[in-house]
């Protein structure tokens, strides 16, 4: 299956090749696949299936990679800010211990991001409960 995997990532076929990667369980292979193409995933509109990925991964794989945390904080802040934003302050955290600047910079916009999305979710409840 890894011979197929990697025929189908030749060929720019991504997600098709992190498929039969996650089946077979090369889990180095799906992250070295999915971080580049996360901030695209998302961008359009796909975070259920970048979270679907992340998700299919060891725990301890995202626990260990701070931007796999990021992702996973960004694809939950979708549906649930407060839950999204703590992992973007675990990933935070992460990215300031490995003096990694742009995690830190993302996250935090990425937290101030769950803040605005939290005021619009009040602002539509409070609306909603108008006569």
């Amino acid at each position: 299956m890894p011979k197929s995997a990697c025929a189908l990532e030749e060929d720019g076929d991504h997600e098709a090749a992190l498929a039969l990667y996650q089946e077979a369980g090369d889990w180095a292979s799906v992250i070295r696949l999915l971080l580049p193409v996360a901030p695209s995933v998302l961008a359009h509109g796909r975070w259920q299936t970048l979270n679907h990925w992340i998700t299919s991964l060891p725990r301890q794989a995202v626990e260990v990679t701070p931007w796999l945390a990021f992702w996973c904080g960004a694809c939950k802040g979708q549906t649930n800010p407060e839950a999204g934003r703590t992992i973007l302050e675990y990933a935070y955290a992460h990215f300031e211990d490995a003096g990694d600047t742009i995690g830190q910079a993302m996250s935090a916009a990425a937290v101030i991001d769950s803040y605005c999305r939290l005021g619009r979710v009040h602002r539509r409840r409070s609306v909603d409960r108008c006569p």
